[in-house]
């Protein structure tokens, strides 16, 4: 769950393989048809890599990550290459068109540093054209700045000049440099943090380009074919060993049942034993059928000691890790086939983080027809519905997922009800954090470590609301014992990872 120091070595991998190809390419281009066919080549794999990503644009991570992806912009810069070193565009005088270039360089500037401040890693609209809009926006500033001119000037500042001389070492050591001086660690404020990791980064960089890189290149360390390859050798080496030692006895993962596969989850009915009857005037006791992913994973342990209360006998358990309606799981067959075996009253739905792929890629109406088909398919068989919000305080905006699932309730009047379940989640201050502490000193922990699954208060926080409201509707009979401080708080899924629920 936490960052590797070497997750930035995705971009070496994508430059290793462009130099390792690339050459070969040219070559031959070069000896059948000339600049005039490696430029053609040029364009055409940039349009197809653009063409890859937009294709694929719900993926992110295949986008971000991929070779075939993010080539488009190393050709960028290849194909400004190909048109600046023909003939007759070789000059080193200022042209009569470098103002408009300056221009164009001043704007390309702004649109960088605009999206620095303004543009998240994670943005949809990165893979929606972003990625060779910023690529385009940077090789329109290096061809501006590498002519004489303003925007050549401002760039020919020394303290820039050195920070290209040392950009392999600032990039390469910055991110571990990063996250090992963290604010835990350091107790700095962001400013002095910020500087702290700044110094330290410049320093080896340095350390780095004056020791390491330069002499290589100059061929004055590892200066014999003897010394390069028993370098070479005891690199791989080193390598080998440490793969080997680190996937020998391989962890398991910190975040929450990143070790389950969604297979191993199916609906599994329940029987409860209630220490209480409903009165006989009352409503029958409803036997409720949660449907979720991981969050409704967590939740399940307490909805089910909170069902028992109401005197209900039996509960299913219908949910698992990565569950979703749009992720290839055959929900239809799956939720038919319960239907006909268990007959539940009511259904609790916890769904939709999972769809935001699907949503990002076809557009809200499509994803509503597949939440409205399966709302029906649900009331269609006599099954009221409790479709819940995805719940507060995730890393990704489900805003339009919820208004969906609100237009989809709002179409099932009497069958389908969408709560909001902000109180649950919430400290006093209406914020959503993983605990918050009473003015008393009392801690009261709400989710795990990533901040979103769910730990034991907050799980009983969030089933008796939904006990609440389902007697509120009529769906289900008011809780008649207690069951807050029960033996469900010990289930496995409060110690998932091991003792994240244990403390803050």
């Amino acid at each position: 769950s936490q960052p590797t120091p070497f997750q930035h070595f995705w971009s070496l991998a994508i430059e290793e393989q462009f130099y390792l190809i690339f050459p070969l390419i040219v070559l031959a281009c070069m000896k059948i048809g000339g600049r005039r066919l490696l430029t053609w080549v040029c364009a055409v794999a940039a349009i197809a890599s653009i063409a890859l990503m937009w294709l694929q644009r719900a993926d992110f991570d295949r986008i971000y990550y991929g070779t075939d992806t993010r080539v488009a912009e190393l050709l960028f810069g290849v194909l400004l290459a190909l048109w600046w070193s023909r003939r007759d565009r070789i000059t080193s005088g200022r042209t009569a068109s470098q103002p408009a270039w300056d221009a164009v360089g001043i704007a390309a500037t702004i649109g960088i540093l605009g999206a620095w401040f303004t543009v998240n890693e994670m943005s949809p609209k990165l893979a929606m054209g972003g990625f060779p809009i910023y690529a385009a926006l940077s090789t329109l500033l290096i061809y501006s700045a590498t002519r004489p001119g303003l925007v050549s000037r401002i760039f020919s500042n020394s303290a820039l000049r050195w920070a290209g001389l040392l950009s392999y070492g600032l990039y390469l050591y910055h991110w571990p440099i990063f996250l090992f001086l963290s604010q835990d660690r350091t107790g700095l404020s962001t400013a002095p943090l910020f500087i702290l990791r700044m110094a330290v980064t410049l320093g080896l960089s340095l350390l780095s380009y004056f020791l390491l890189e330069m002499p290589i290149r100059r061929r004055t360390l590892l200066t014999t074919s003897r010394s390069a390859a028993t370098a070479g050798f005891a690199g791989v080496t080193i390598v080998a060993l440490c793969a080997f030692a680190v996937t020998l006895h391989t962890p398991k993962s910190s975040v929450p049942y990143a070790n389950m596969k969604v297979t191993g989850f199916g609906h599994t009915l329940a029987e409860l034993n209630p220490t209480k009857r409903p009165k006989p005037s009352t409503t029958e006791p409803s036997t409720v059928w949660i449907i979720g992913d991981s969050g409704g994973m967590d939740l399940s342990p307490a909805l089910a000691a909170a069902m028992e209360a109401t005197g209900s006998t039996r509960f299913v358990f219908g949910a698992g890790p990565g569950f979703g309606l749009t992720v290839g799981i055959d929900w239809r067959k799956d939720f038919r086939e319960e239907i006909e075996r268990d007959h539940p009253d009511v259904a609790v739905l916890m769904v939709g983080g999972w769809d935001t792929k699907f949503l990002i890629k076809n557009g809200k109406a499509e994803y509503e027809k597949v939440v409205d088909e399966m709302i029906s398919l649900l009331t269609d068989n006599g099954i009221k519905v409790l479709l819940l919000p995805i719940m507060p305080g995730g890393k990704f905006d489900v805003t339009t997922t919820n208004k969906i699932f609100a237009e989809v309730a709002a179409r099932h009047p009497g069958m389908v009800d969408n709560p909001s379940v902000d109180s649950a989640l919430t400290a006093p201050d209406g914020s959503t954090p993983r605990y918050w502490i009473d003015t008393d000193g009392t801690v009261h922990l709400l989710r795990k470590a990533d901040g979103w699954h769910l730990c034991q208060e907050g799980a009983r926080n969030l089933a008796s609301l939904i006990v609440t409201r389902l007697t509120e509707l009529g769906w289900s009979t008011p809780v008649i014992s207690e069951w807050e401080d029960g033996a469900w708080q010990q289930a496995f899924q409060y110690n998932d990872p091991v003792g994240v629920c244990d403390g803050i």
